[in-house]
C-alpha cells in the first residue's frame, strides 16, 4: 500500500488517497468477495443531444436519401454555373434578405446596420458550393456552427426555425419565415468567441459578431433556396425525420436496458444528457448499478458516466474517488477539457490492487485524448477505461491519429482492444460544420484501455446492432458510434499474511 502512495504523491502530495478501511494489519487474512472473472465491460459514446434530424445520412431512409442526392445535384449545377449566394437568395426570395437584416441589426445584437451589411455582402459573393456550404474557410471560422450550438433548441424547448433544428412550423421562403428567425434571434444569447483562442482569421475576425448571426441567416436562407429546387416534398420528408430524433432518446435508453444493464459489470458511456440518464436510472435493470457522475454544476448539455454493477466485487471507494476526481479535474482544467468529458472511479476487492475506472470522451480532434492518458499513467493505479479517442485512421491536418494514438497508450504502458471501426458516417450539406460537409467518419475511434498489473483481454466486440455496414445512426442503432465490448480477465494477486 504504501509503493501505491509513493506513486500517487506526485499528484496527491502527502494526502491519504485510500480510506482506513482498505488498510489491513500483517495478521489479518483478506477475505474473499466475489469478484468477476472476467470482468464484462462496455463502453459507448451514446450521443445522446441531436437536435439536427438532416446532420447525418440514414441509407436506412430511403426518401431522406433520395432529397440528398438531388439537393447535392442542384448545389452542383449553381457551383458549375458560377452562381454565388446572392443570386440564389434573389431568385429565390420575393424580398431582400439583406434589407431585412441590415434593417434589423439592433434587434440581432449588432452594432450597426453597416457591420450587417458589410457580413451579408462578403457571404453573397461566395460561391454556393466550395464557398460556403463545403468550406474548410468557413468551417474553421464557425461562423455558422458556433451561433447554431446556442440557438438550434434553448432552454424553453423552442428550436430556431432552421430546416436544420427540430422547429414543426412552415419553413418557406417568405418575408413571413425570416421575420419569425430574427424574433427568435433577438431573444437569443450566443455567448462571445475568443477569436484569439480559436485563431479566427481574417475577414470575420474584425467584425465576428456580425459574421456569425448574418452567416446563420443565410446559411438558413441558402438550405431552404435549394431545398425549394428538389422534387422531394421536403417539408414532409424533414418532418418524418424529426420524428425519428424525436424517438431516439427513448431508443437509446432502450438499448441500454436491453443490451447491456444485466450483462455488463461495468458501462461506461459518453456524451449522456441529464434527460438520458435520468431515463436510464428510472428503468427497472439500473436498480442493480451504482451510478459514478460528475456533478452538472457547469451546465454542460452532456457528460461521462460509470455504471458499476452492484455485488461484481468491485467495490467503490468512496473517498479514494473522490481525491482521483479532484486530481483529474484540476488536470483537466490546466489541459483545457470540457467540463463532463472525463468521470473516474477508484474500486477494490480484498484481493487485489485498488483499480481507477475512468470514461473519457475525447474533443472533437483528438488534442486532448494523449494528454489524459498521461495523467492517467501519472495516478499509478492499474486502469480500466472506456474511451472515445477520437483519433482517425486518416486524419487531415491538425486530427490525431490513430497510429499516434496507439503508440501513445504501448508507450504510457496501456493495452488496447482492436482498433475496429465504430464509427461510420456521413454529415450531410444540412449541418453547421462545412468542414465536415460530405466527409465520411469511418474510423476506430473507441476503446478499452488497461494496463496490465494481471488484466488481459481475453475477447472483445464491437456492436452496432446489426446495421451491416449502413451508415451510423440509422432506424436500427441510435447512436453514430458502435459499442465497445470486452471480457477482462483479472488474475487473483497472491497475498502474504
Amino acid at each position: 500500500m504504501r509503493r501505491l502512495e509513493g506513486l500517487l504523491s506526485p499528484v496527491f502530495g502527502d494526502r491519504a488517497l485510500f480510506s482506513e478501511a482498505m488498510h489491513t494489519s500483517g495478521q489479518q487474512c483478506p477475505v474473499s468477495r466475489a469478484r468477476p472473472t472476467p470482468i464484462k465491460l462496455a463502453t459507448w459514446n451514446i450521443g445522446s443531444v441531436q437536435t439536427n434530424p438532416l446532420e447525418f445520412a440514414d441509407d436506412s431512409d430511403h426518401r431522406f436519401t433520395h432529397f440528398l442526392a438531388e439537393f447535392q445535384s442542384h448545389a452542383n449545377a449553381l457551383e458549375a454555373s458560377g452562381s454565388t449566394i446572392g443570386d440564389i437568395l434573389v431568385e429565390t426570395f420575393p424580398f431582400s434578405v439583406r434589407s431585412s437584416l441590415v434593417d434589423n441589426y439592433r434587434a440581432l445584437g449588432l452594432a450597426s446596420p453597416e457591420s450587417s451589411a458589410e457580413a451579408f455582402d462578403f457571404l453573397a459573393r461566395l460561391k454556393v458550393w466550395s464557398g460556403f456550404l463545403a468550406s474548410q474557410n468557413i468551417g474553421d471560422s464557425r461562423i455558422i456552427s458556433w451561433p447554431d450550438r446556442f440557438t438550434n433548441v434553448v432552454g424553453n424547448g423552442r428550436c430556431r426555425p432552421s430546416m436544420i433544428s427540430c422547429y414543426t412550423e412552415e419553413l418557406f421562403p417568405s418575408k413571413v419565415w425570416l421575420d419569425s428567425w430574427i424574433r427568435f434571434m433577438a431573444d437569443a444569447h450566443i455567448p462571445t468567441l475568443s477569436v484569439e483562442k480559436y485563431n479566427i482569421a481574417s475577414p470575420y475576425r474584425e467584425n465576428y459578431r456580425a459574421f456569425s448571426v448574418v452567416g446563420l441567416a443565410v446559411f438558413d436562407s441558402l438550405l431552404i433556396a435549394i431545398a425549394e429546387r428538389t422534387s422531394v416534398d421536403w417539408r414532409d420528408m424533414r418532418l418524418g425525420r424529426i420524428g425519428c430524433v424525436s424517438q431516439r432518446p427513448q431508443q437509446l435508453v432502450n438499448y441500454v436496458a436491453q443490451h447491456l444493464l444485466g450483462a455488463e459489470d461495468v458501462i461506461m458511456l459518453q456524451e449522456v444528457s441529464d434527460d438520458i440518464q435520468n431515463r436510464i436510472l428510472s428503468v427497472d435493470e439500473a436498480g442493480g448499478y451504482e451510478l459514478i457522475a460528475e456533478s452538472n454544476s457547469s451546465g454542460a448539455k452532456q457528460r461521462s458516466v460509470i455504471l458499476i454493477k452492484k455485488g461484481c466485487g468491485l467495490e467503490i471507494d468512496v473517498d479514494a474517488s473522490e481525491r482521483a476526481r479532484e486530481a483529474m479535474r484540476a488536470e483537466g482544467e490546466r489541459q483545457g477539457l470540457a467540463s463532463g468529458d472525463l468521470s473516474v472511479a477508484v474500486v477494490s476487492t480484498p484481493n487485489d490492487p485498488p483499480l481507477l475506472l475512468a470514461s473519457f470522451h475525447g474533443d472533437t480532434n483528438g488534442r486532448l485524448t494523449i494528454p489524459t492518458l498521461k495523467v492517467f499513467s501519472s495516478l499509478g493505479l492499474p486502469l480500466l477505461a472506456g474511451v472515445d479517442a477520437n483519433c482517425y485512421a486518416n486524419p487531415t491536418s491538425g486530427n490525431l491519429a490513430v497510429v499516434d494514438f496507439l503508440k501513445a497508450v504501448t508507450d504510457t504502458g496501456l493495452y488496447h482492444t482492436q482498433p475496429l471501426t465504430t464509427t461510420r458516417n456521413l454529415r450531410t450539406p444540412l449541418q453547421a460544420q462545412s468542414a465536415k460537409t460530405n466527409v465520411l467518419d469511418q474510423n476506430p475511434k473507441d476503446y478499452i484501455l488497461l494496463t496490465n498489473a494481471g488484466m488481459t483481454i481475453e475477447k472483445s466486440s464491437v456492436d452496432d446492432g446489426g446495421s451491416g455496414g449502413q451508415s451510423l445512426p440509422n432506424l436500427h442503432f441510435p447512436s453514430d458510434h458502435a459499442i465497445v465490448k470486452a471480457e477482462i480477465d483479472w488474475s487473483p494477486v497472491v497475498s502474504s499474511y
